[in-house]
Order: structure tokens, then sequence, then C-alpha cells
């Protein structure tokens, strides 16, 4: 299985290079370029003061939209490169408003250009309206539509999640919050990242 998730990163590493995927011809960020789109505290709700990073890799991140064929093809058409992602939370929830937002994760996708990013953004928002969540009307923001959805955890908090697409790059960002809403700082998040990343 590691021989055969090797060749398939090696696929994709390949279709990155030659800018396979619908149509497109510009490279694909590497993970390490995704990593320094990521934001820092200073755009964060107060309060959230811990972070930590995480990386996938392909097949990870097919696992996680359901572990099938056409996912996997999906990635590789359109160039994917890495997903990177920050989560800031607070070191004490319990200090905070119990309507405050007290998880904010930001997860980056990598594609070959913005119309495979396009795509992928429809592709990953489906796949969680799908999963039961409740679509609502997004901002306008970065150079495509924007999906916003939300639903309720196993503890009643609230979890919304916003995508964005910025060239080849897709962004969700995630907010979490026991008693409140966290939407309109998921909102407040991504505005302030497109303009730093712009």
């Amino acid at each position: 299985a590691e021989s055969g998730g090797e060749a398939t990163q090696e696929s994709t590493e390949r279709r990155v290079a030659t800018g396979a995927g619908s149509g497109d011809t510009d490279e694909a960020l590497p993970p390490e370029q995704l990593k320094e789109l990521l934001p820092d505290e200073g755009i964060m709700p107060e309060g959230l003061t811990e972070s930590s990073d995480n990386e996938r890799s392909l097949e990870e991140v097919v696992g996680a939209l359901g572990d099938s064929p056409e996912v996997q093809e999906n990635l590789e058409d359109w160039g994917w490169s890495g997903n990177v992602e920050r989560t800031f939370q607070a070191p004490d929830p319990g200090a905070l408003e119990p309507d405050a937002t007290t998880v904010v994760l930001v997860s980056i996708h990598g594609f070959a250009g913005e119309d495979a990013a396009g795509e992928a953004l429809t592709f990953y928002a489906d796949a969680l309206a799908a999963s039961g969540h409740e679509e609502g009307e997004g901002p306008e923001l970065g150079d495509g539509a924007t999906r916003l959805l939300s639903t309720t955890g196993e503890e009643g908090e609230t979890i919304v999640s916003l995508y964005v697409q910025q060239g080849g790059v897709v962004y969700r960002i995630v907010g979490i919050s026991p008693g409140g809403d966290p939407t309109s700082v998921v909102t407040d998040v991504a505005e302030q990242l497109i303009e730093q990343n712009a």
C-alpha cells in the first residue's frame, strides 16, 4: 500500500509540474509555499492564543473525502499539490463568553490553476453538504463563488465552514462556538486572510 501511495504521489507531482488538470497551465504551490499562506494569531479573535499545524498527504485527503477512486482521480486531474492547516484555540475555553468562538481552523489546498481550484471548491463543499451540513449565503471573496456551510456538533456546538478560492488555492476556514454563531468570525478571518495573501 505504501509503494502504491508513493507512486500516486509521484504521479500527482508529475501532473502538477506539467500543469495537468482542467486545462490549466499554472504550477500548483507545494506544501512549503502553502504554509506561508497560513494566518498568524494577529487576525484571530481575542483569546485564541494556542496554535498547532498539520499537513495531510494525498492518501489522507482522499480518505477524508470518501476514499473512492473518483475522489483520487479528481484530485490528480486538478493537480492537487498539498494540504496544510493551522488550528487556533483557547487555552481555557471556559474563560471565554459562552457565545464566543473557541476554535478557528484554516485549511489550505493547492491546485494547478484557477479553474482546477474552482472545481475542487465545489467538490469539497458538495461533499460537506452531502454529510448533513446546511448551506448558507457566503460572502463575496476571492476569485470565485464561496460556499458557507454549518452543522451542530455532538455536544451542541455550532460548526461553520467557509470555502474561498484565490487563484489556484482553496481555503476552508472553520469556526466552532459552544453557544454562539461563529459565522461572523469565520467571515472576518477569511477577509483578512485573503487580503494578506492577495
